[in-house]
């Protein structure tokens, strides 16, 4: 009444302060709460009749004006948290304590125990909807990125996941977690769980490829998590826009921007059924992988139906990834055969793989996939021969069968291939080489109809007539029927008639080497004429000339060959062991062939010079390989005895045992000697260890009971 509001206060205070419960002295400090001067004294004053009294919710009434009076947050956070605390303690009000709790939280966002009673409360009292917005305007007060950010996130997450089941509101708070803390994987997994149940596609699709994208991989359990979502094609193709989206967004590269590409592919394949789309995904999974093999066998599966010019490109790349499977670049072959390909792309195709399957088929080898070597090699064969007399490539078909003449087929297919390959020669005008190619398959096969008839024409037309009255004479050895026997010999006397009248041939040839000393067509032309007509050591006298000339001008290969051909004539010809000795020595010196040398071992051995004959053996024991030097050691010891050199020979033997201990040859020689020696333990050691491998039981007896008695 007096306007004096402030005296008031203290006098209504002492009232208080003397009878804590007087109901004027409250009326009027809860009037002066409206007056700013007032506030505080009121407050404090009630607030210690209240607790005098131990009237707690008169305490809780104050807290707006005690909020009023606060000098910051620090101080509001402890009014309400208090105000929180009593209700629950004293009121068992958890929904008031929840009120109080919300508005406290805002004011200490990096409380976390504030957060935590927020939720209990709220779950408590099924309040979890109240509590969001709460959530929701803390995060705008932090900063972004922060760890308590993603704190409150996933909490907030949560609560709509579990509490709310709103998922669309849950995937959105994953989803904005997970770009702070990619690599968390149990965040992720939220994300496509939330964003599966809400058909959230492009965050899926996004979380899928940020966490990965902290591996450096596509996370497989991530991928088997989404293709559980996806139950239709609508779905699926919906999923996939995402995804290629997210994939664009994220400018991905290396081996996960492979893989990713790689899935789209999958899906739009398995899922979609875009086949168009899923190409476009596999050319760019090769863009990041050219040699990925998953992708480059699923463009070659795309292509099985209707090939194109990628479906042969990932064919060709994928035989590049391993040399012993032939599958592929068979395949690749047909493809560009379908395809149209030119002819000589695909002929260097086919002959790609006809050089890999042979040296497989040569060797022995297996192959990896499907067609094994021969398999393979036969069906590019047949190809390029089919391509190259389309094409009238006769020069390289003539090749291409000389070179499958050396294949291990057998004796009939390879002279089939000789007959080709000269026949293609011939029709490619190369004479020369067909008749060649004649000659090697009559060397083999003597009674060669086609072949002896191919090169007598060839001879008469380039007058041989020397080579035409041989392959006669040999027609006429063959022959069986009597009326084709007559004919021979009647052709036979009319190119004897014929050679003699040229006479002056081998003058003229003579004269050719004399001005031009190893001349190698007049030296084949002459060997021709001479030995058609029997002339054997004028053969042997011109021959040794030329192979010396060509020794002194550094001709080592054909000057051996011929020194050969003179050694050979010497022996069998003209019965001459000292001169073919002689040759076949100068053939040693200058290339030290395996035949050379088994040649002068024989005929120093057949003239009783023992000794000579192992220093051959001896040289030829080196050049030897495998199976065959077991024999070879064997003749060396023989000649060693036979020389009187009784201790090389069994230390050579000795050898030859330790090398093939299952040779019974080189067994039974060496046990004799030691038997002769009297050498009772070397000889149980040849009986001990050759046991293993002697087949005959009554000789196993025999040698157990001989090596137990030593």
């Amino acid at each position: 009444r007096l306007e004096q509001p402030e005296e008031a206060v203290r006098s209504f205070a002492r009232a208080l302060a003397l009878a804590p419960q007087h109901e004027g002295a409250r009326g009027g400090l809860q009037a002066l709460l409206e007056i700013d001067a007032c506030r505080r004294a009121a407050t404090d004053a009630l607030a210690d009749a209240f607790r005098r009294t131990d009237e707690w919710r008169g305490v809780l009434g104050l807290v707006d004006a005690r909020l009023a009076l606060a000098q910051n947050d620090v101080e509001r956070v402890r009014i309400l948290t208090d105000a929180a605390s009593v209700v629950q303690t004293r009121g068992n009000d958890a929904e008031q304590a929840f009120d109080f709790i919300a508005r406290a939280v805002p004011l200490a966002p990096e409380n976390a125990g504030l957060t935590s009673d927020l939720l209990r409360l709220a779950r408590a009292t099924g309040r979890a909807g109240d509590a969001v917005p709460v959530l929701e305007a803390v995060l705008t007060e932090l900063e972004a990125g922060s760890a308590r950010v993603v704190e409150l996130e996933l909490e907030l997450a949560e609560l709509l996941e579990r509490d709310l089941e709103d998922m669309p509101g849950a995937v959105a708070r994953y989803a904005a977690a997970l770009t702070t803390v990619p690599e968390r994987r149990s965040v992720a997994e939220a994300t496509l769980r939330t964003g599966g149940a809400a058909k959230d596609w492009a965050r899926l699709a996004e979380a899928v490829l940020r966490h990965s994208a902290t591996r450096g991989s596509l996370d497989a359990g991530l991928v088997e998590a989404v293709e559980s979502n996806l139950a239709t094609d609508d779905a699926s193709g919906a999923f996939l826009d995402a995804l290629d989206g997210a994939a664009a967004d994220l400018s991905l590269d290396g081996k996960l921007a492979h893989d990713v590409a790689l899935w789209r592919a999958e899906l739009a394949e398995s899922r979609v059924g875009d086949l168009a789309r899923a190409k476009v995904a596999l050319t760019q999974a090769l863009s990041f992988e050219p040699l990925s093999r998953p992708a480059l066998e699923a463009v070659v599966r795309l292509g099985r139906t209707n090939p194109d010019a990628g479906t042969l490109d990932a064919l060709l790349r994928i035989a590049s990834l391993d040399e012993r499977n032939l599958d592929a670049l068979a395949d690749a072959c047909e493809t560009a055969a379908d395809l149209g390909v030119p002819a000589e792309e695909r002929e260097r195709q086919l002959r790609r793989l006809y050089d890999r399957a042979t040296v497989m088929w040569k060797d022995g080898m297996s192959a990896l996939g499907e067609r094994g070597p021969e398999q393979a090699a036969r069906f590019a064969l047949s190809s390029l021969v089919a391509s190259l007399e389309a094409r009238n490539a006769f020069g390289a078909l003539a090749s291409l069968a000389s070179d499958a003449a050396q294949l291990p087929v057998d004796k009939t297919e390879r002279h089939a291939w000789l007959a080709r390959a000269a026949g293609a020669a011939l029709r490619g005008g190369e004479r020369d080489r067909a008749a060649g190619l004649y000659r090697t398959l009559l060397d083999e096969e003597p009674g060669h109809r086609s072949a002896l008839d191919a090169l007598a024409k060839l001879a008469e037309e380039d007058n041989r007539l020397p080579e035409m009255l041989s392959l006669r004479r040999t027609e006429l050895a063959l022959a069986n029927d009597a009326d084709r026997k007559l004919a021979l010999r009647l052709d036979i006397v009319r190119l004897v008639g014929e050679i003699e009248r040229q006479g002056g041939r081998v003058e003229a040839l003579r004269t050719n080497l004399g001005e031009r000393p190893g001349h190698i067509a007049s030296i084949e032309a002459l060997i021709q004429v001479l030995e058609s007509t029997g002339r054997h050591a004028e053969l042997a006298d011109d021959l040794t000339a030329q192979a010396k000339h060509l020794e002194n001008a550094g001709d080592a290969g054909t000057a051996a060959r011929l020194w050969t051909r003179v050694a050979t004539m010497a022996e069998y010809r003209l019965s001459d062991a000292d001169r073919a000795v002689q040759a076949y020595r100068r053939v040693v010196e200058l290339q030290a062939t395996p035949q050379a040398l088994d040649a002068l071992a024989r005929l120093r051995a057949d003239s009783g010079d023992h000794a000579s004959a192992a220093q051959w053996l001896e040289r030829r024991l080196i050049l030897a390989t495998g199976d065959e030097r077991a024999p070879i050691a064997l003749r060396l010891a023989q000649e060693h005895f036979a020389a009187d050199q009784r201790e090389r020979a069994i230390k050579c033997l000795e050898i030859a045992f330790k090398e093939s201990p299952s040779s019974p040859e080189i067994r039974d020689t060496l046990a004799d000697a030691y038997r002769a020696d009297k050498s009772g333990e070397q000889l149980a050691w040849v009986l001990t260890e050759s046991s293993a491998y002697v087949q005959d039981h009554e000789t196993l007896v025999r040698n157990a009971r001989e090596a137990t008695e030593l």
